[in-house]
């Protein structure tokens, strides 16, 4: 690991984006490796491809108020730990009505969720968790563009990020919403 490592730091710190600097760390470097089972290439591809897509959807700029109507809707929250010590995200899924708000608004507060939780966390804990809490929940409230966006943005802009996932209190109609979702 430390021989890769070094190998794929010495190569990155020959870009003289800041970007790359700032984002610099060996822990995310290691992430980044592991998401691609230690390809450098694939892992730096990975990593440049985050960068870029932090500068697009301007993660620095997102601030409370851009998200406070999500914010309001109680749809999610960082939770305290299980048992093990692990962090996490409740996300109350009959809370979301699709269509109520633009897909990109939802998506910039499940970020904001993200870049203000993570670092909150204890620094040799990399991983939180995610609860559905899927009270409630019916067809009108199954978002498949918002599923796979978070899906997405969860594997390739925070890898090796996420724990554990926990579906509960699901209805019967889950379970078609499901067979569709899970293959992502």
């Amino acid at each position: 690991e430390e021989v890769i490592l070094s190998s794929v730091s010495a190569e990155l710190l020959q870009n003289d984006s800041p970007e790359v600097r700032e984002e610099l760390y060996e822990r995310t470097l290691l992430r980044f490796l592991r998401a691609r089972s230690f390809n450098i290439e694939q892992s730096e591809k990975l990593l440049q491809e985050s960068l870029d897509w932090r500068k697009k959807v301007k993660i620095t700029e997102v601030s409370s108020d851009m998200v406070q109507g999500e914010y309001d809707t109680g749809k999610a929250y960082w939770w305290t730990e299980d048992k093990d010590g692990l962090p996490f995200v409740i996300i109350r899924a009959a809370k979301h009505v699709k269509g109520a708000v633009p897909v990109s608004e939802t998506m910039q507060f499940a970020v904001y969720m993200f870049e203000k939780g993570l670092p909150t966390l204890p620094m040799a804990q990399e991983t939180f968790g995610v609860v559905f809490d899927l009270e409630g929940f019916s067809v009108w409230d199954c978002d498949y563009d918002i599923s796979k966006q978070l899906v997405d943005t969860l594997q390739n802009q925070y890898p090796e990020r996420l724990g554990k996932v926990y579906m509960v209190r699901a209805p019967m109609i889950f379970n078609a919403a499901w067979k569709i979702i899970r293959p992502w």
